[in-house]
């Protein structure tokens, strides 16, 4: 079932008696046995590993972060690799792309030899 909020106001229903306080609290226990049953099932608490502590895993966190970040930033220096026909790369790897600004278009080495999208020597 889902949670539906009370809107308490002063001198209005629902009366601030003991059956309602009661609901408030069943919830409170409600919500404490689930996330304890999360935390048997998991082996942690609130999903951090037994033996970790919320700095250790944010640590790591970080460092995935910028490991992330860098391998973004590889691929986006190899996606905006291009120039002038007379600066292609003189020892490309097998499918290398590059945009020839001389050419207009984007080039592939095909391990022998520099191609466009057509298969065409360029």
């Amino acid at each position: 079932m889902a949670y539906q909020p009370t809107t308490w106001q002063d001198g209005h229903p629902p009366a601030l008696e003991a059956q309602n306080l009661n609901k408030i609290e069943q919830g409170i226990k409600d919500a404490h046995d689930m996330m304890h049953d999360h935390e048997q099932a998991t082996g942690g608490t609130h999903g951090i590993p037994p033996g970790e502590s919320f700095e250790s895993t944010a640590g790591a966190q970080a460092r995935a972060d910028a490991a992330r970040d860098q391998a973004i930033a590889a691929a986006l220096e190899a996606v905006r690799h291009g120039g002038p026909t007379a600066d292609r790369p003189t020892d490309p790897e097998l499918f290398e792309s590059y945009f020839d600004t001389d050419l207009g278009h984007p080039i592939w080495w095909n391990g022998t030899q520099w191609v466009d999208a057509m298969g065409q020597t360029v």
